[in-house]
């Protein structure tokens, strides 16, 4: 969002209540601000959605938290669509495997 794009992004199967209260919360907040609240989107559902957002040209950029297994098919899937790994400067799959729990600080941020 900070470059121009749009978010979408999909919660848990598990926890679809937590993924509606976080972007009724980003939506509320980007409206505050001056912006539409459907700049951040959610889609719920299982590893069927998760596929078609891997495998979709559409969508430049991947971010998935999860377990090794499952991210390196993502990967997978997100070179595949560009046939050649290098291609990374036109998509990318940022990956974080194995963990329950990440949290990104970064100096400038007032929290």
């Amino acid at each position: 969002m900070t470059c121009g794009n749009v978010n979408i992004w999909k919660g848990a199967p598990s926890t679809p209540l937590t993924s509606v209260a976080v972007t009724r919360i980003v939506g509320s907040v980007l409206e505050a601000n001056g912006f539409s609240g459907a700049v951040s989107s959610l889609v719920c559902g299982g590893a069927e959605i998760g596929e078609a957002i891997a495998k979709d040209p559409r969508i430049d950029l991947v971010s998935f938290t999860g377990s090794t297994a499952v991210g390196q098919k993502v990967g997978v899937a997100v070179q595949e669509r560009f046939g050649i790994v290098f291609s990374f400067m036109f998509s990318s799959v940022v990956t974080f495997l194995g963990i329950d729990y990440i949290s990104l600080h970064f100096s400038n941020w007032n929290l």
